[in-house]
């Protein structure tokens, strides 16, 4: 069975506790892509971003499994230039995806009264002179995350409910049926593998520690709190009118 998952660490860790289940072919790809995996019955299986569904919302949507934040860990942080009034510009680098680009222009509106249109960015990063949204492992490469203000958290804030970032869809219920069968411990699992995965990477001393020290704040284990959250953000897509309807989920 194979499963498709985003190029990060947070989804790598996800993947190796569920390896232990022989039955898994674990492929990574942009986090952009997973959801035409699944569609095109290229895998049976993804882990993809929340806002997906606005587009794909036939998908069968786990309610066992996802990947949601809600405090300084984050797949994704805002850099904002020193010494500025205002923000008129916003970058997006890494493994952009729909949240991302629909979350920050919301969040940016909502909390700070500011409209602007995000802009796709694969330049190298000047923290000096332009405001970034930096998605994906990026942020944790040179200790980059020790600028930025966790996106996740500020989410969080915002509708009150973790973060819901990814989760996991099929076209076939009963193989989420069969996954929520094999893993009850979804969150534990995943903890008790941080250490080695952790190990097994080039991240710096300060990057791990780091992970290890807000690894409380991040959530595998899809439950009601996790359900509300991604039913509001869902909804804020409706509120602002991206979407015409607001967006039902097939939870399995």
């Amino acid at each position: 069975m194979k499963l498709t998952i985003p190029r990060n660490i947070f989804a790598k860790l996800l993947a190796k506790s569920l390896s232990a289940f022989e039955r898994f072919e674990i492929v990574e790809t942009q986090s952009a892509m997973v959801v035409k995996e699944v569609e095109s019955g290229k895998s049976e299986l993804g882990l993809i971003p929340v806002f997906d569904l606005l587009q794909h919302s036939e998908l069968n949507v786990s309610k066992k499994i996802g990947i949601s934040f809600d405090g300084p860990l984050s797949n994704s942080y805002f850099y904002f230039k020193p010494e500025q009034r205002n923000v008129d510009k916003l970058f997006l680098s890494g493994d952009v995806t729909t949240n991302e680009i629909i979350l920050s222009k919301i969040i940016l509106l909502e909390k700070f009264g500011i409209n602007i249109s995000p802009e796709l960015t694969t330049g190298k990063l000047d923290l000096t002179k332009e405001n970034y949204l930096v998605v994906g492992n990026g942020n944790f490469e040179n200790n980059l995350f020790e600028n930025g203000i966790s996106f996740a958290e500020m989410v969080a804030e915002f509708i009150d409910y973790p973060y819901v970032n990814y989760v996991l869809v099929s076209k076939h219920e009963i193989l989420l049926t069969e996954i929520s069968n094999l893993e009850q411990k979804v969150d534990e699992t995943v903890e008790d593998n941080l250490i080695e995965f952790l190990g097994e990477t080039s991240l710096s001393e300060n990057a791990k520690s780091f992970i290890r020290n807000n690894f409380d704040s991040v959530y595998y284990e899809i439950t009601p709190n996790e359900i509300t959250g991604l039913t509001e953000l869902l909804r804020l897509a409706y509120y602002h009118g991206i979407v015409q309807e607001i967006t039902e989920i097939n939870l399995s």
